[in-house]
């Protein structure tokens, strides 16, 4: 397989261009299992697709990820650097992946609140905006913040205020 130039400015921006993230846990998943067979049937895919899978990323990289023969497979010096960047990038990604669908579905979040100054100054505590805030399992996901109106007017309210620990 031709050599990567994977480090180093514009050549590495055309890589990451190019790398499919569906690539990951198939490397991952066939590393895990030293065993193409295995990590397919894992993955609910055919074992020829995830071959493909793995020659493209091979392919893209510009070099060999695994040592295949008849009855096993290993990875590479190069697939085993791979696999420790691989694990903490689909273990991250997932994880922002679920914070941001939380964020939508409002299961986590900020919710202000606006309240007279004599309330917010008696530190004024409201669960999550009661069960607004998603279900009480994700509850603890939310924060508060209670804001003091100064002053009301054309301009509208004027709030004042903190963060009120749940």
């Amino acid at each position: 397989m031709p050599e990567s130039n994977f480090r180093g400015g514009h050549g590495q921006s055309q890589l990451l261009e190019r790398l499919n993230l569906n690539h990951l846990p198939a490397f991952l998943a066939v590393a895990e299992h030293c065993s193409f067979r295995a990590a397919a049937q894992r993955m609910h895919i055919s074992q020829s697709a995830l071959s493909v899978q793995i020659r493209q990323l091979e392919r893209m990289l510009g070099v060999p990820l695994f040592h295949r023969t008849t009855r096993s497979v290993n990875l590479t010096a190069e697939g085993q650097r791979l696999q420790a960047v691989a694990r903490r990038a689909t273990e991250e990604l997932g994880q922002i992946a679920m914070e941001l669908r939380e964020d939508a579905q409002l299961q986590r979040g900020v919710v202000n609140v606006a309240v007279l100054p004599s309330l917010a100054a008696t530190g004024c505590r409201v669960r999550c905006a009661a069960s607004r805030c998603g279900t009480r399992a994700s509850r603890s996901a939310c924060a508060m913040r209670i804001h003091g109106c100064a002053r009301t007017g054309a301009a509208g309210p004027r709030a004042h205020g903190a963060d009120v620990p749940q």
